[in-house]
């Protein structure tokens, strides 16, 4: 029934049925942009198709998700920061613009917002490909919720284009950032064996400030994501930050020295540390009992990193409106992990939470 569901749902997106994944030149606000796909094996035609959401209003490109999906398989255990961006959104002619964000130590860090927007059709994609030829930045009159999208601890913030195609069209603006020494960042060095650096919590922390001054932000609905590294660092961010009414956590710790025991054991040849500094009350497992906003916890069944106990507990502890989202025979991220082994179901499970909480939290503001 699911395979059957998911063939008609696919219609032929054959403009670009002879273009393959290779070098391409794009013009884009900042010059040119040059973006490569190099080793991968297969040419857009093998990606060609786009997929019509849950309730047939907007089509939504399988060919970004699915190459997102192979940027995503990989799974790591510390940080492994890349400079280059691939995809960048302009290759697929999505609108966004480049905040200025700031941090408290005066570093530069990356980032994008993406107002609710439906995806381009092909020939707007075509356009910026072959031609330079970009969409001009527009936003809705009324402000819109808006989820801020933690990277993890390897690549950079491209990583996470497909919840643009996942949540943009639904009516969220979708906001992506880069760590210090990640993308486009301001150049940090960065010890390959650290989980994280407590830096990245000032990283969060003025990327909040630059998204609450954007007036296409409903302020009374803003939500954080992140997964693994990234949802630690997004609880610590929404903690510190009373603005933040909702924590999305995909995989979440209890805390460094629960997570290192079963770490250290799959990898005994690594010398994996916890970040110095780190604020101890800024362990999920300290920040639960006093966080009364609501919380969505998403975590796979089969998840070795971050089990499922680690996710139970701190739903345990956390005192307003939460969820607990168990994903059957779920990992802990990557193509068999919660997000993308059902990419289309998270994107509800998520608008589903945000959408039954959305008026209880605004009527309290």
């Amino acid at each position: 029934m699911k395979d059957e569901k998911l063939k008609n749902g696919f219609t032929s997106f054959s403009g670009i049925s002879n273009s393959r994944f290779e070098t391409v030149n794009i013009k884009n606000r900042a010059g040119t942009l040059r973006s490569r796909f190099p080793g991968l094996g297969f040419r857009i035609s093998d990606l060609g198709f786009r997929l019509t959401n849950h309730d047939s209003r907007i089509p939504i490109h399988r060919s970004l998700f699915t190459f997102l999906m192979i940027l995503m398989a990989a799974q790591l255990l510390a940080l492994k920061p890349s400079a280059e961006y691939n995809p960048h959104p302009d290759m697929f002619a999505l609108i966004h613009k480049d905040l200025e964000v700031i941090t408290s130590d005066r570093l530069s860090i990356a980032c994008w917002f993406f107002p609710a927007q439906d995806m381009p059709e092909t020939s707007a994609i075509l356009a910026a490909r072959n031609e330079g030829i970009l969409p001009e930045y527009s936003a809705a009159a009324e402000p819109k919720p808006t989820i801020v999208v933690a990277n993890g601890d390897a690549g950079n913030m491209s990583n996470q284009i497909n919840f643009v195609v996942g949540f943009c069209p639904w009516g969220y603006n979708i906001v992506l950032f880069d760590w210090r020494g990640f993308g486009a960042s301001s150049a940090w060095e960065a010890a390959s064996d650290q989980l994280c650096y407590k830096e990245y919590l000032w990283d969060y922390a003025a990327v909040l400030d630059a998204v609450f001054e954007q007036p296409e932000v409903d302020t009374t609905r803003v939500a954080v994501y992140g997964g693994s590294t990234g949802a630690y660092l997004s609880f610590a961010a929404a903690a510190a930050d009373e603005r933040v009414d909702f924590a999305l956590l995909r995989a979440i710790l209890t805390d460094f020295e629960d997570v290192l025991v079963g770490l250290r054991a799959a990898k005994p040849e690594r010398n994996l540390q916890a970040p110095a500094g780190y604020p101890e009350k800024l362990f999920p497992i300290n920040i639960a009992p006093d966080f009364k906003r609501p919380v969505l916890l998403i975590v796979g069944e089969d998840d070795s990193v971050t089990p499922l106990w680690m996710s139970e507990k701190i739903y345990s502890l956390l005192p307003g409106k939460k969820e607990l989202w168990i994903v059957p025979e779920a990992e802990h991220g990557g193509e068999k992990g919660p997000v993308y082994s059902d990419f289309e179901r998270f994107t509800q499970k998520v608008d589903g939470f945000l959408s039954s909480q959305s008026e209880e939290v605004s009527s309290e503001k």
